[in-house]
Order: C-alpha cells, then sequence, then structure tokens
C-alpha cells in the first residue's frame, strides 16, 4: 500500500510517546529507556515541540536528528566505555513532571480505551 507522507513518522511518534505515558523508566525497562532517549533527544533536537497544550512534529528536522541519534549511539557502543554510555543514558532519560507527565496525562484524556482484543481469522475463524 502507499504510505502517505510522514505517515512512518507518526505512527513511529504514538508509539514511542504512547510507551511512556504510563511508567516512569527505569534502567532495566530497555524499551522504554530506548523511548524516553528517543523522545528527549527529538525535543532537543527540535523534532517535538511542546506548544499551547499540545505536541507538535518537525517533519523537516527528523532526518538530522535520527542521524545524529544513531552516529552518538554507535559511537558508544564502538568505544566499549561504559561510564560514557551510563552518562548518556542518565541524560536523556530525564523525566520532566511539567513536560513529560503534561504530555502524558493529555494521552491519557484522549484515550478511549485502554486494551484492544486482537483476533487472528486463522485461529478464531471469521469476525462476527
Amino acid at each position: 500500500p502507499e504510505v502517505e507522507p510522514h505517515e512512518e513518522e507518526v505512527i513511529w511518534f504514538v508509539d514511542c510517546i504512547r510507551g511512556e505515558k504510563e511508567i516512569v523508566v527505569h534502567a532495566e525497562e530497555a524499551y522504554q529507556t530506548m523511548q524516553l532517549i528517543q523522545w528527549n533527544w527529538f525535543l532537543d533536537r527540535g523534532v517535538l515541540r511542546f506548544e499551547n497544550g499540545r505536541l507538535a512534529i518537525d517533519y523537516a528536522r527528523y532526518p538530522g536528528a535520527v542521524d545524529t541519534l544513531l552516529r552518538e549511539v554507535l559511537a558508544l557502543q564502538r568505544n566499549g566505555d561504559p561510564a560514557a554510555a551510563n552518562a548518556f543514558v542518565a541524560r536523556w532519560t530525564t523525566w520532566t513532571p511539567e513536560l513529560h507527565e503534561v504530555i502524558a496525562q493529555r494521552m491519557r484524556e484522549a484515550e478511549r480505551y485502554r486494551f484492544s482484543l486482537v483476533t487472528y481469522e486463522a485461529l478464531d475463524g471469521p469476525a462476527r
């Protein structure tokens, strides 16, 4: 199927931020840690902005921000310095109540359904 302009970025942003609306991230939670790092990196790079009580996306900044984040993470891995890696994680996993919690609360308020029931026709038969 044809992908609308920016559809992939929007899907990524929704998934990334959705993962952060219920919890405070702990170091042992790899996916939540990764999502919060990405979220904060994109806020810092101007890809994401919080304005007028809403989250805005600057699509033009997205490729550059992805590039710089990937370069930073790959350099940390290549160098193998645990102290530098820990400092990176500590810096980019900050949860600021006046920013992050406000966004998370707005998302919780907008959520219509908390859970979804997924069925598989091959296992469950045709949808009713």
